[in-house]
């Protein structure tokens, strides 16, 4: 199972790639990843609409997964979020919620629904697990509700490795093969955005504490 410092690692390491590749990265709008779809939330400002507002309490707890986020990179929708129990039943449920999410966030995205991408990332050490790589080809394959891409990375991954994994998605760049070596030599030398680095490191700080600090020292993007 994954654990939540671990998850966090690995996601930092995977935006880091992100960012070194020079696109724009930007949090998405929060309605995504909310527990209603646009209609819904129209009714319920219905005072007297109570079945509503229930229904979505309970799809919180059964049907959504419980930490995910959200992103434009490049201008793409893409939604991040993590497999941890290593049982296939597991993962179907896990993927139940997150494409129970995508629904949602499709919904408000009206026209660039079609756009919108679900990146899965497997736990620390599920790179060179054979269940695990079947585990990822199965999710991959159901194109239900949005495209899936499973990121398995290793004991301690790596910027490249994840960089590794970006070359599977919209990301990729196949004309710049001869650049290749070049760029890794780029993400070797890279480091995290300010402070991130001191963060991560902190074994003092509860997953809590250490999601906040990193939130905290992320400077928001000023309006256009």
């Amino acid at each position: 199972m994954m654990s939540a410092r671990g998850e966090i690692f690995a996601k930092v390491e995977l935006l880091a790639a992100v960012r070194a590749l020079d696109v724009v990265v930007t949090s998405a709008d929060e309605e995504w990843l909310r527990d209603r779809f646009v209609t819904e939330v129209l009714a319920g400002k219905d005072a007297e609409n109570v079945g509503v507002e229930t229904a979505t309490n309970l799809r919180v707890g059964e049907d959504l997964p419980a930490n995910i986020a959200a992103y434009r990179i490049d201008g793409i929708p893409v939604l991040l979020g993590a497999l941890r129990d290593r049982t296939r039943r597991a993962v179907q449920d896990e993927v139940r919620r997150y494409r129970n999410q995508a629904m949602i966030a499709r919904a408000w995205l009206g026209k660039e629904a079609a756009n919108l991408q679900l990146f899965l990332i497997g736990p620390l050490g599920s790179m060179d697990d054979m269940l695990w790589r079947q585990l990822a080809e199965e999710v991959e394959i159901d194109d239900r509700v949005c495209r899936k891409l499973v990121w398995l990375p290793s004991d301690a991954p790596k910027i490249e490795d994840a960089a590794y994994f970006l070359q599977r998605t919209f990301l990729a760049r196949p004309w710049a093969d001869a650049l290749r070596p070049r760029r890794l030599d780029r993400l070797r030398e890279l480091a995290l955005p300010e402070g991130w680095d001191a963060i991560v490191r902190d074994s003092s700080l509860t997953p809590d504490q250490l999601i906040a600090a990193i939130i905290k020292s992320t400077p928001l993007p000023e309006d256009s």
